[in-house]
């Protein structure tokens, strides 16, 4: 009977992790800011957090980006440190950019 060969796992990379928990709180963040229904100065607050999550996001895709051409790390992990902080940034400037045509 053969042995069967154990695949060799790949490390998930640490800064994979913090960029994707970076980005992941920006997600609940953007949830919690809109199901919230604050007024009045609470929501002065929520534009200038929103600004720096925004940026946050857009700081922690250009991590990801440089992540991803390092070798000897898990791919998902590094996939995953684009995509979430693509997808979180996008909803970010979506938002704000609906709030600039409104206003």
């Amino acid at each position: 009977m053969a042995k069967k060969r154990r695949r060799k796992r790949e490390p998930v990379s640490p800064l994979s992790i913090v960029v994707f928990l970076v980005s992941g709180l920006s997600i609940i963040l953007y949830f919690v800011f809109i199901f919230s229904g604050a007024k009045g100065t609470a929501l002065r607050v929520m534009a200038g957090l929103s600004v720096i999550m925004m940026l946050s996001c857009v700081v922690a895709g250009i991590y990801g980006i440089r992540q991803f051409s390092r070798a000897g790390f898990a791919t998902l992990s590094r996939l995953l440190a684009i995509i979430l902080p693509s997808i979180a940034a996008a909803i970010w400037l979506v938002t704000y950019l609906v709030g600039i045509l409104a206003g």
